[in-house]
């Protein structure tokens, strides 16, 4: 079995100009990706949509660490 480990290494400014900045990053990239699965969808691009949602959910949660 393999036994995968992904380690991220984030520095942030709480409260700060650069927190907000990569709050708004992490906001367009969330509506890029949707808007991404949106027309994959449409298409019928299965292998598309599954590593869009893949993103998205990565996405999602990186933001949820970040701030709470």
């Amino acid at each position: 079995m393999s036994n995968m480990n992904t380690r991220a290494t984030v520095t942030l400014q709480v409260n700060g100009q650069q927190a907000e900045r990569t709050l708004q990053q992490f906001k367009s990239n969330a509506l890029q990706q949707e808007s991404a699965i949106a027309k994959a969808a449409a298409a019928g691009n299965k292998t598309d949509l599954k590593r869009l949602r893949r993103e998205l959910a990565d996405t999602k949660r990186q933001t949820f660490y970040l701030f709470t």
